[in-house]
């Protein structure tokens, strides 16, 4: 749904008629969608009784932050263009990054 959505907010730049025109509008499965990540991968390590090393878990929390907080900047209405362009390309890498993590998890290559 996100890599939709940021597929089509890449299309769309080029179609609206001033910059201005461009923005952020909150659409709440990409705004949960970290949310989502965290259920998911709690229920991943309780299925297989997995365990990831400290620095993996950090890392992927801070990659969440990430996520959210350009997402809420974009949000805002200050005009700020590169907001946007970094939220498009979260809203296509993040549901690849956190696949990737979860297939790692499961193959036993985080411990």
């Amino acid at each position: 749904m996100t890599i939709y959505a940021g597929s089509k907010s890449l299309v769309s730049i080029y179609s609206v008629k001033t910059e201005k025109d461009n923005g952020m509008k909150l659409d709440l499965f990409t705004y949960i969608l970290p949310f989502i990540g965290f259920i998911v991968d709690a229920a991943i390590k309780r299925a297989f009784y997995i365990s990831a090393k400290l620095i993996f878990v950090i890392f992927k929390v801070l990659v969440i932050l990430f996520y959210l907080a350009v997402y809420v900047l974009a949000l805002q209405k200050n005009n700020e263009i590169r907001y946007y362009y970094i939220v498009i390309a979260n809203q296509i890498v993040f549901p690849l990054f956190m696949a990737l993590y979860w297939y790692l998890l499961i193959k036993g290559k985080l411990k």
